[in-house]
């Protein structure tokens, strides 16, 4: 039995691996464009096509393909203008991210540096950022360690509130000041008599 070319040619574009050419973010509601990509494969472009992402009910996640990025085009009855866009497939141009290659780690990696690292052998979170981070919560935070914790400010360290500190308050160094007056180790006061008397504040 002959199988015709227009066949085989469908069946050739069932599954098909590319790297992606374009990337069209679209828009959001009300006026709302799809995200898309198109997508180098052999010698042909693909039209734009939709890609496959994590989450898209309720939870919904946002993780786009980059150019270069190296995918799988995945064609329902061998049609392109129908396909899908399935990322990623690691090549030599763009390969795992340092320091990955370790079935032990769990990594993200950003295009401005950042990188999110879980080592879950041995149980260490690692987060680094080239620039700032923000937090906000309309509830509580706590923070809770059954070790010590380190906080390391070069620039500074600002608390905007009431302020309340249980338990020993040791301070190393530097000066300590209230409205600019010096209450730590070196402060002086004023008007001292011996007796019962009761000193002037602080100088």
């Amino acid at each position: 039995m002959q199988t015709s070319p227009e066949l085989l040619r469908l069946i050739h574009n069932i599954v098909r691996i590319g790297t992606v050419s374009e990337i069209d973010p679209g828009a959001p509601p009300p006026d709302y464009k799809p995200p898309r990509v198109r997508v180098a494969t052999g010698d042909i472009t693909t039209g734009w096509l939709h890609w496959r992402e994590s989450r898209v009910g309720t939870t919904r996640t946002w993780n786009p393909p980059t150019p270069g990025e190296q995918v799988l085009v995945i064609a329902p009855g061998g049609i392109l203008e129908g396909a899908i866009v399935m990322p990623g497939i690691y090549q030599k141009a763009l390969p795992p991210p340092t320091p990955t290659h370790d079935l032990n780690v769990t990594m993200v990696e950003l295009p401005d540096g950042a990188t999110l690292v879980y080592d879950h052998e041995r149980s260490h979170l690692e987060a680094t950022l080239p620039g700032s981070a923000t937090i906000t919560a309309q509830g509580d935070i706590a923070v809770t360690t059954e070790a010590a914790m380190t906080l390391t400010a070069k620039g500074g360290l600002t608390i905007d509130g009431d302020t309340k500190i249980q338990g020993k308050l040791s301070i190393a160094g530097g000066a300590v000041t209230h409205n600019g007056t010096d209450i730590g180790d070196t402060h002086r006061h004023k008007g001292v008599m011996s007796g019962s008397s009761i000193s002037k504040g602080p100088v």
